[in-house]
């Protein structure tokens, strides 16, 4: 045991060797994962009366030993040593019965648990000898490089060094530590059958029918249960958690038209909206200016926006709308209008009524001129 603790418990160590306190400290019988001391010297071959307690706690409280994380493991690793018992491990095939009976979990009662075992996923349980039930479990995946055992739930405890033994034994790779966050390895699993998933520790990340720990595809951390469908857009898996049937990532490079409401990859800019590309088609050019727009009117021959049509006339004669008038008679007419005009000879005016007075014609203005002179 000296040899696995840190070098700060050598002199502890000697004390307890010499039985300084009277307690005589040995491993426990009924649970081979604490310790037996006789707070009382007659206690000391009394099994009912002497406590029992995890080496850690005897240390703290009776020599004011602060136990590190260093010296914690150094336990757990003397613990597994003596105590370790490979009949105390089972490799299950009913995920679905230890998670929702056995060992609790989050997931607990949940159908995506029901992945494990639709992927051949088996889970090891660990009973600790005089227990009547699992107080561990980890989840034994088959890769494509051999099995490999995933995090280890509790995350802490002398049974991890047990599960490590274990692994070692069976020859699997272990996952490097029982904290959440990635860790990187070699191994992935192929031909996955999907479904609603479950919180993946280790090989969380899903391409294609892939599992593995290269931070590419879809990240399967949520205790949601949710199934991944394809985007709609570029076909990657997704949780289509805004509904839209695309990937976040598309979501966030798409646009919603202004004017139908759709989402768009493809957006033009019209009359100040975003508009995907099948609106777009319904627009129409001015004639006059070029700009696309929404509606038209059909002025003097061409079918013009709203501002254009703000500019035309309207001709005082035939009611059209044009773009240029001229003044006639004391009217402003359109060209077509203008061509039916005639030259008073008498005075100059075009206008568009005229009589025939002696080898002229004149306009009304002139012919009464002349009618008032004659008389």
């Amino acid at each position: 045991m000296r040899a696995n603790l840190p070098e700060e418990c050598g002199a502890i160590l000697d004390r307890i060797e010499s039985d300084d306190k009277g307690h005589n400290l040995s491993w426990s019988l009924d649970n081979p994962c604490q310790v037996s001391y006789a707070a009382k010297p007659e206690h000391t071959f009394d099994t009912v009366k002497r406590m029992r307690t995890s080496l850690g706690r005897y240390l703290s409280r009776n020599y004011d030993l602060t136990i590190t994380p260093a010296i914690n493991s150094a336990i757990d690793a003397i613990f597994a040593a003596i105590a370790y018992d490979c009949e105390c491990f089972a490799v299950r095939d009913d995920v679905c019965e230890v998670y929702n009976h056995v060992a609790s979990s989050c997931m607990t009662e949940m159908a995506c648990v029901q992945f494990y075992e639709d992927n051949g996923v088996r889970v090891v349980t660990y009973t600790p000898p005089g227990a009547e039930e699992p107080i561990a479990r980890a989840l034994l995946w088959k890769t494509d490089r051999g099995e490999f055992l995933d995090r280890i739930y509790p995350n802490s405890g002398p049974h991890i060094e047990h599960y490590h033994k274990w692994s070692e034994g069976r020859g699997c790779d272990v996952r490097e530590h029982n904290s959440m966050g990635d860790v990187r390895v070699d191994h992935r699993i192929k031909n996955v059958r999907i479904g609603p998933m479950p919180y993946l520790d280790t090989f969380c990340y899903l391409s294609g029918d892939t599992l593995s720990t290269n931070g590419d595809g879809l990240c399967c951390r949520s205790t949601n249960g949710e199934e991944p469908s394809d985007c709609d857009h570029c076909g990657d898996l997704h949780f289509d958690s805004n509904e839209s049937g695309y990937c976040d990532s598309c979501e966030n490079d798409s646009y919603s038209c202004e004017r139908c409401g759709d989402r768009t990859f493809d957006s033009t800019e019209i009359c100040g909206q975003t508009v995907c590309e099948s609106c777009a088609e319904n627009a129409s050019c001015c004639d006059r200016c070029s700009e696309t727009v929404w509606e038209t009117e059909h002025v003097d021959g061409q079918d013009v926006c709203s501002s254009c049509q703000s500019e035309a006339f309207c001709c005082d004669r035939c009611c059209e709308t044009v773009w240029e008038t001229s003044h006639v008679a004391g009217q402003d007419v359109c060209q077509s209008c203008e061509s039916e005009a005639v030259y008073c000879d008498r005075c100059g005016d075009n206008v568009f009524e005229s009589s025939h007075v002696a080898g002229q014609d004149v306009c009304q203005s002139c012919e009464s001129a002349n009618v008032l002179a004659v008389a």
